[in-house]
């Protein structure tokens, strides 16, 4: 049963969320406090170790948005597997970070309504291009700008057909750049800058 939830602004830039549901005749009130963001940026650390995340875990179903970006880089270690039992997020944001290793699989196969992904301004490597249109489709909004991802883009990215924004500018991606990316009509900003690949 879905959670309506409703937002308040709280102490020290947080914000509390209450989530009400009925059971039965009764009502179950939950308290959800998602740190959206600190003056000095989220809290130092693991991003499974951050309230915001351990609260999506309790209630996966309801979670919708993952929102970590900071304006300092705070969180550290890698994208944790379990964001792919989180299948109704609308957008991930995990920019400017010192996120490290590479995208869990299961995070993009499982999550099916997605948005928008940004984790731009991290340390992620591999190559998140990878069957990426399987994927892919919804996906309105995606920034993988300034990591250390590798590898081709592939031709699957015409099955992106949602795209308006999509920057893997200032990574290592190599060889030639897929001449699909034409046919996506929607798109309207495109950037591959500071990589290594060559035109068709």
């Amino acid at each position: 049963m879905p959670l309506h939830l409703q937002p308040s602004l709280g102490v020290a830039n947080t914000r509390k969320i209450k989530a009400s549901t009925a059971w039965g005749s009764g009502a179950v009130l939950l308290w959800v406090c998602l740190i959206m963001g600190y003056p000095r940026g989220v809290p130092a650390g693991r991003l499974e170790d951050t309230p915001a995340f351990r609260a999506c875990l309790d209630i996966p179903s309801s979670c919708r948005s993952l929102a970590l970006g900071s304006q300092t880089p705070s969180l550290t270690g890698t994208i944790p597997t379990e964001v792919g039992l989180l299948t109704n997020l609308v957008d991930i944001v995990l920019s400017n970070n010192q996120l490290t290793g590479t995208m869990p699989v299961d995070f993009m196969q499982n999550v099916g309504i997605l948005r928008e992904l940004d984790v731009s301004d991290n340390r992620l490597t591999g190559n998140p291009m990878v069957n990426f249109g399987m994927f892919c489709r919804g996906l309105v909004r995606v920034d993988l700008r300034s990591n250390q991802f590798s590898g081709e883009v592939g031709d699957t990215l015409q099955e992106c057909v949602d795209l308006v924004f999509f920057d893997i500018s200032e990574n290592q991606f190599s060889g030639t750049i897929p001449p699909s990316i034409g046919n996506l009509v929607s798109l309207t900003r495109l950037h591959l800058n500071d990589n290594l690949c060559e035109d068709p």
